[in-house]
């Protein structure tokens, strides 16, 4: 899902306002993954799977870091935020139709 380039309606910015918060939260939850387990950050370059075995590992990245948590076990590497990047918006290809229809129904529930 990517934000409204140019939002037309109330709607489509209450979309593009509730996208910006949760996409906040989610980088940041992933760039504390990305500090404990240095495989996962784009230094370690991208990994080399398909997008469900990596749906798999990230998985299992979380469970064992929520582990760690329990067991009170330190990040070994700072945690950095880097802050948001840009993210192309209304980038959508022929093969992204479903995802902009999804998206289109999610900013109707704003009205």
């Amino acid at each position: 899902m990517t934000p409204k380039s140019n939002p037309q309606t109330e709607a489509e910015e209450k979309y593009n306002r509730a996208h910006s918060r949760t996409r906040v939260v989610v980088e940041r939850a992933f760039g504390i993954l990305k500090s404990r387990f240095r495989c996962l950050h784009k230094t370690g370059g991208c990994l080399p799977f398909t997008p469900e075995k990596c749906a798999v590992i990230i998985s299992v990245a979380i469970k064992l870091h929520n582990m760690c948590i329990s067991q009170n076990v330190p990040l070994s590497a700072p945690y950095c935020d880097m802050g948001v990047q840009d993210e192309d918006t209304d980038a959508c290809s022929e093969g992204d139709r479903d995802g902009s229809q999804q998206r289109l129904r999610i900013i109707q529930m704003y009205t």
